[in-house]
């Protein structure tokens, strides 16, 4: 279904999830409240709604969402590519695109769609009897 995307595996375990981004040394520059890559995946994400929905409105102002996806970054540890990786899973799959419609409720369901899509992973393993 992703096959253009990385795999779950090479995505969230190669990552070491959560991935801890924040070195102890590090000042955090609060100032800047979300970056490129915040407003490149709230895009994305809102982009796959205006696709899936058409008749949703457009939102004029993105500026609080981009900062909840920063926080889903910075404060809930998961990394730009792990988020990536969601967003494009959870709007193919036919469930969740009709609940995950923005970056708050994608924050607030984020470690529940990470363990749905290991149960799918799991599922499609087949286990080998003659070894």
């Amino acid at each position: 279904m992703l096959d253009k995307v990385l795999s779950f595996s090479t995505v969230f375990y190669h990552n070491q999830l959560p991935c801890n981004n924040n070195n102890n040394n590090q000042i955090l520059d609060v100032s800047n409240k979300y970056n490129d890559d915040d407003v490149r995946l709230t895009n994305l994400l809102l982009n796959f709604v205006k696709k899936n929905y058409p008749f949703v409105k457009e939102k004029q102002n993105k500026e609080k969402d981009y900062e909840e996806m920063n926080k889903l970054q910075r404060l809930d540890n998961f990394s730009y590519q792990q988020i990536e990786f969601v967003i494009n899973w959870c709007q193919q799959d036919e469930f969740w695109k009709q609940n995950i419609r923005s970056v708050f409720k994608l924050r607030e369901k984020f470690e529940e769609l990470v363990i749905r899509i290991k149960a799918k992973v799991d599922q499609r393993k087949v286990v080998d009897f003659d070894k």
